[in-house]
């Protein structure tokens, strides 16, 4: 827990500027203690506490990453948006699950999902702190279209690098993540797993 939450404030620190000012707004006291503390599901993955800021700075590291390369190729990205978009894009889980002995689902993450609430969240964040209106607009776009696809519930597409280089790296740390919870149960000698609904595949252990 201390090195996830070591590893939340080093990402924090690589912004700058208004965004900086607006994470640090964002993550103080009790809605920073409950985002280090929440779970990211109540399954697929990182179902349990502090999943949710496991899942955060996985997908942060992994966006910030792949930014660095993107722009060694000659891409022009703003990695102050890549990163506070990538720490903010499950803010709604906040509001969608709760953690008691287990995690569970609320009624508003039942029927209205963590994407919805997330906007509702975050545009009233940005409105409170006054964030400059196209930042909050591409933050907002990040966290709507995080999911990459509308059938997975995004109501919009990724239509930037940043929102692109986000939501990515959310799709490649949750199919790592079931990856690797399904590989436990294989071995050398029966090396394919069970069915993984979640990603609608079999995964194959070659150790």
């Amino acid at each position: 827990q201390e090195t996830l939450e070591t590893r939340f404030e080093n990402l924090l620190s690589q912004t700058d500027g208004k965004i900086k000012e607006f994470l640090q707004y964002v993550f103080r006291e009790n809605l920073k203690k409950d985002f280090f503390y929440w779970p990211a599901a109540v399954g697929h993955h990182h179902a349990y506490a502090a999943g949710l800021l496991e899942h955060t700075v996985s997908v942060a590291d992994l966006a910030l990453n792949m930014t660095n390369s993107l722009e060694e190729s000659g891409y022009t990205i703003n990695k102050n948006i890549v990163i506070a978009g990538a720490l903010l894009h499950d803010l709604g889980k906040l509001k969608a699950y709760r953690m008691t002995s287990v995690p569970e689902v609320t009624v508003g993450g039942a029927v209205l999902d963590h994407i919805a609430l997330g906007y509702e969240m975050l545009a009233k964040l940005a409105d409170d702190f006054g964030l400059e209106e196209k930042t909050k607009l591409h933050l907002l776009h990040i966290l709507l279209s995080h999911h990459g696809q509308r059938e997975f519930g995004s109501p919009v597409l990724p239509a930037t690098p940043e929102a692109m280089i986000v939501s990515a790296s959310d799709e490649l740390d949750f199919r790592m993540y079931c990856c690797h919870d399904a590989l436990k149960a294989t071995s050398a000698v029966a090396p394919i797993s069970a069915w993984n609904n979640a990603t609608q595949r079999r995964f194959w252990r070659t150790e």
